[in-house]
């Protein structure tokens, strides 16, 4: 994106990683602690005096993904698209699958390749994310693998009849994360829908 002259932010999430830059602990972090850092990371991009605060896009992959659906959502009409890639809306489901109520849940559960605390599954027990959706009437872009075990594709086949205004990409036999073909067939439509969003204005 950058090379093709946007301006581009990344930046690791508190407590998302063990071997990431941000601090936080991972017991700690859940959907909704990343969302509140993807909300100050809006609020302080939309002052930078390089960023055009109207076209302003959020992109994210699997759990990011997710949580910059559930940030769009909130800020509606600051946010001008939303580029997900196999966003994990299967993450709700997959507690419920795990615990059936709160008492069950363990102070530290292994999650990946790090450790998670009962923060981090408490608050999906009762949580729709699909219904934190559908307020988002701005351009929506999903890509997402056929073949994706982690997050079947059907989860963004819903997802996206909850949007006004939403593109769903599937990438024959790609899995949960985009590599060599694959990964430049994804490069080229997210460039592809930036292009023609903003050609609509």
């Amino acid at each position: 994106m950058a090379a093709s002259g946007y301006t581009v932010y990344t930046f690791d999430f508190s407590g998302g990683s063990i071997t990431g830059w941000s601090t936080g602990s991972t017991l700690e972090m859940s959907i909704f602690t990343e969302a509140d850092d993807l909300r100050r990371v809006v609020r302080v991009l939309r002052q930078r005096p390089e960023v055009d605060a109207s076209q302003l896009y959020l992109a994210g992959e699997s759990q990011g993904g997710a949580v910059a659906a559930m940030v769009a959502n909130d800020l509606n009409q600051q946010i001008a698209g939303l580029l997900l890639l196999y966003p994990a809306f299967i993450i709700p489901d997959d507690a419920r699958k795990h615990y059936q109520d709160i008492d069950a849940i363990p102070e530290k559960i292994p999650h990946a390749f790090m450790a998670v605390g009962r923060a981090y599954y408490e608050p999906l027990l009762n949580y729709d994310i699909y219904a934190h959706l559908f307020d988002f009437t701005r351009p929506v872009l999903i890509i997402h693998g056929e073949a994706d075990r982690v997050v079947p594709i059907s989860y963004s086949r819903r997802a996206a009849r909850y949007y006004a205004q939403a593109t769903l990409r599937p990438i024959p036999g790609a899995g949960h994360g985009f590599y060599g073909r694959n990964e430049q067939v994804a490069i080229q439509l997210m460039l592809a829908f930036l292009s023609q969003s903003q050609s609509n204005l």
